[in-house]
């Protein structure tokens, strides 16, 4: 995620990050969606409501990764030197 209710991440990849299967994701967007608690369009995956949002460990780093991409970079956390 990026610090914000957007996400760009594809159900792939979102099943890769939350370590769950593609079906199993596709299940959950479903249902939200449904519910109207996200829209999907070519932008993204959008959160709908705003008494949720979501938030991850890794929420700090992506604000700072954004801010500073051209120092942090996705070799250094896989590396283990961001943590």
């Amino acid at each position: 995620m990026n610090g914000t209710n957007d996400t760009l991440y594809s159900q792939n990849k979102l099943a890769e990050e939350l370590n769950l299967s593609v079906g199993t994701i596709s299940k959950y967007m479903k249902e939200a969606k449904e519910k109207k608690y996200v829209r999907k369009d070519k932008k993204g995956i959008h959160l709908l409501r705003e008494d949720i949002f979501i938030i991850t460990s890794e929420s700090q780093l992506a604000i700072i990764k954004n801010v500073y991409p051209e120092i942090i970079t996705d070799e250094d956390i896989e590396r283990g030197y961001i943590v």
